[in-house]
């Protein structure tokens, strides 16, 4: 009978535990949303991505530590998780770093303002241009010299 009482209060504790994770959770998700609201809108981007980031990588440790049963594991096997995370997110930074800080060739093909190509597909909707048109072009049918037999 001991035993029985054992194991009930333990699993109170862990629907505690799994209920105090999931209140964190919620608090650091409406952190992030009112990253978005006043006082933090006014702050630099760089703020902003950074603390998002930091919250990012709290709650990714924290779902992985607990609710993949690793909090009482070896510690090296949360390390691994972690250390996946981490190289993820250097990743995207230095992909970022060199799509934002590469300076574009002078040749570079430049795409039109949206505004224009607004302006042109309104205009040709507006003259009866027929968009599905191209719905029935097979993709071979425009390279030269492809012949397909259907």
């Amino acid at each position: 009978m001991h035993h029985e009482e054992d194991k009930e209060v333990r699993s109170l504790s862990q629907v505690a535990k799994y209920t105090i994770t999931a209140l964190i959770l919620g608090i650091i998700t409406a952190i992030e949303v009112l990253v978005l609201y006043p006082p933090l809108a006014y702050a630099g981007d760089g703020v902003k991505i950074a603390l998002l980031g930091f919250l990012a990588l709290t709650k990714f440790i924290l779902v992985v530590a607990l609710f993949m049963h690793l909090w009482h594991d070896n510690p090296l096997f949360t390390g691994i998780f972690t250390l996946g995370m981490i190289i993820g997110a250097g990743t995207l930074v230095a992909l970022v770093a060199l799509f934002s800080y590469y300076p574009k060739p002078e040749n570079a093909v430049k795409h039109p303002p949206l505004d224009d190509m607004y302006e042109m597909r309104y205009k040709e909707k507006s003259e009866g241009a027929d968009y599905d048109k191209h719905a029935m072009v097979a993709p071979w049918e425009s390279v030269p010299g492809v012949r397909v037999t259907v």
